[in-house]
């Protein structure tokens, strides 16, 4: 699991030219975090990676919040180092070679660092860096997460039985009165299903199976748990269209089933604790800090 989800491995090489449009690029300085700055090319070259990344157009939004994941990175590394938190070089040692066992010689791997200007010293270092974050978030946040189990169990009383049915889904309102009304005069339900839906499971009459609460949107959801067995809904509309949902059978959880659906009620509360526990420990971060931004 990732301790920190917002870390941003930084790689920066300035190459100084006589150009005096690429000195200028190097030496704006678009952040100051206490005694250390970030500038424009180092910006620069994270927002076009993160452009070639996620195949986007970067606006001003996406820039200052690149601009702030940066700035978080830089107090994360100083108060690292306030704190003396320390690396064994095994450790790095061990995620290097790692990172060699994915090519296929010393020749290929020195290649790709080549191509990406990098020497094997950087790469120890974005490293090193990445496991002194990761320490200090260890400490200063995630050993202050706490679960309350009585929301696991709150919430587990939602999943104290799952249910089938089958649904008929179309495109148009006026479509689904037209089937709704064939139903309640008897038609098959069965039949009409394949004869209509727009949904896969008309190949097989239009049975989704077995689900639990949290897995269907929710206007879905809701009618389809309101269902008596047997019993039809009306029309129930949807981000996907027009539904007609039909019970077919409701089935107690098993006690496997529910500790499965427990780790996963845990491990998301343990996430949202964690984002908040995060985020606050970030502000107080900044709060200490001296930052001027100048983008």
């Amino acid at each position: 699991m990732k301790i920190y989800k917002k870390i941003i491995c930084i790689t920066i090489v300035l190459f100084i030219s006589s150009c005096s449009v690429q000195a200028e690029i190097i030496e704006k300085i678009v952040a100051k975090i206490n005694k250390e700055v970030i500038t424009l090319l180092e910006l620069e070259n994270v927002v076009n990676n993160y452009a070639k990344l996620n195949k986007v157009s970067v606006n001003e939004q996406i820039r200052k919040n690149i601009l702030n994941e940066l700035i978080n990175d830089k107090l994360i590394l100083q108060e690292a180092k306030k704190q003396k938190i320390f690396v064994d070089p095994f450790e790095i040692n061990q995620i290097i070679d790692q990172v060699k066992a994915n090519f296929k010689d010393q020749k290929d791997f020195q290649e790709v660092l080549k191509n990406q200007n990098l020497t094997e010293e950087q790469l120890q270092k974005e490293h090193e860096n990445t496991l002194l974050k990761i320490k200090l978030i260890e400490k200063d946040v995630k050993s202050k997460v706490r679960i309350d189990r009585q929301k696991i169990q709150k919430k587990l009383l939602d999943y104290n039985f799952k249910i089938r049915v089958r649904h008929i889904l179309v495109a148009k309102e006026d479509l689904a009165r037209e089937i709704l009304s064939k139903v309640k005069n008897g038609e098959n339900f069965e039949r009409l299903a394949q004869e209509h839906s727009l949904c896969p499971s008309k190949n097989k009459e239009g049975d989704l199976g077995f689900f639990t609460k949290g897995q269907m949107v929710k206007e879905f959801e809701e009618a389809a748990f309101s269902l008596k067995e047997g019993e039809t809904s009306g029309i129930v509309n949807t981000k996907f269209g027009y539904h007609i949902i039909k019970g077919i059978e409701k089935e107690e959880m098993s006690k496997k089933e529910l500790k499965g659906i427990s780790l996963q009620i845990e491990q998301q509360l343990y996430e949202e604790e964690y984002q908040k526990e995060l985020e606050n420990w970030l502000k107080e971060l900044w709060k200490e800090a001296y930052i001027e931004i100048n983008l």
